[in-house]
């Protein structure tokens, strides 16, 4: 079709995905990390979010744990892009997994145990306790 109806596209195509049965996976678009950073400073530029917000229910009683794990997760993103260490970003991952698989409310464990509440949440060591801990509400950054 493309050869017939579109012949001055050709080239560009078969530059693009220069194996017939290749999919997405044959495109040359670059480094992703690389494209991922161009887009967040564009978003940034023009004051968007580069990344989709998770829904957060008001008056949800796990809203923090999902706010606290949003974060994280821009976090992990974040680093990856930038080529942080392998074990850096897994140690954000596992514990927003874990955070958002807790079912009493963050604020509450901290409130009631401080950081070792929170370092007792799985994959939650001392230095993630700390990078939580920034991230409950009246604490400062």
């Amino acid at each position: 079709v493309l050869r017939e109806r579109f012949p001055d596209l050709l080239p560009l195509y078969e530059r693009m995905y220069p194996h017939p049965t290749a999919s997405y996976g044959g495109v040359r678009a670059g480094d992703p990390h690389a494209i991922g950073r161009r887009i967040h400073e564009l978003c940034a530029q023009y004051g968007i979010s580069d990344r989709m917000p998770r829904p957060i229910i008001p008056g949800d009683k796990r809203a923090l744990n999902n706010r606290i794990v949003e974060a994280l997760a821009n976090e992990c993103y974040w680093m990856d892009l930038n080529h942080a260490p392998a074990q850096r970003v897994w140690a954000y991952r596992k514990a927003a997994w874990a955070i958002e698989d807790t079912e009493q409310d963050v604020g509450l464990i901290y409130r009631a145990m401080g950081r070792k509440g929170l370092e007792g949440i799985e994959n939650v060591g001392p230095r993630m306790a700390e990078v939580i801990e920034k991230l409950l509400p009246g604490r400062v950054s």
